[in-house]
């Protein structure tokens, strides 16, 4: 495997890496959207009062 290979395979796990932070924060802003239509986001909890 030569250097090219590598900075590659680096940049390739960094991306993917994002992509997956990416999706969660995706996933839990669309959980919360849901929760706060049907009337169930307690945001007390959430916010610590």
């Amino acid at each position: 495997m030569n250097f090219l290979e590598v900075i590659q395979a680096e940049t390739d796990l960094a991306t993917a890496r994002i992509t997956a932070l990416n999706a969660f924060y995706r996933f839990k802003t669309a959980e919360w959207e849901l929760r706060h239509a049907r009337g169930t986001l307690d945001l007390n909890r959430f916010l610590n009062l």
